[in-house]
């Protein structure tokens, strides 16, 4: 999903996730989250921001 940014800002918010459980690893978590906004980032000439 990608929205503009409340105020009238240029910037765009991108929804992606996980179904976080107890057996959750949270590097494998982050890891989903990059894949998943991978290609939408990519069509715009964007990067995933550093964490």
């Amino acid at each position: 999903m990608l929205r503009e940014r409340a105020g009238g800002g240029t910037g765009l918010s991108l929804g992606v996730g996980g179904a976080i459980t107890a057996d959750s690893s949270p590097q494998e978590e982050y890891e989903e989250i990059r894949t998943k906004a991978f290609g939408v980032l990519s069509a715009l000439g964007a990067e995933f921001p550093p964490g």
